[in-house]
C-alpha cells in the first residue's frame, strides 16, 4: 500500500497528521502472544526430565 498520495491528500484538506513518534511505534501489530512461551518452556523441560527418568528406570536391573 502507497501511502504517499494518502499524505498528498491529507495535507491538501489541511487536515494535521498525527505525530508517528519513533520508527519502533510505527511498526504494525501482529497479533503474536507472550503467554504461550513460559507453558511451552515448562511443558518441554517436564518431558525432558521425564524422559530422562524413564532411560535410567529401563537402565536398572531387575532384582528378580
Amino acid at each position: 500500500m502507497n501511502l504517499i498520495p494518502a499524505l498528498a491528500a491529507i495535507r491538501l484538506w489541511g487536515i494535521s497528521a498525527p505525530d508517528t513518534g519513533t520508527v519502533a511505534e510505527a511498526l504494525i501489530q501482529t497479533g503474536q502472544l507472550n503467554w504461550p512461551i513460559p507453558v511451552l518452556v515448562c511443558g518441554g523441560l517436564f518431558f525432558l526430565v521425564l524422559g530422562i527418568i524413564l532411560l535410567r528406570r529401563k537402565d536398572e536391573p531387575d532384582d528378580e
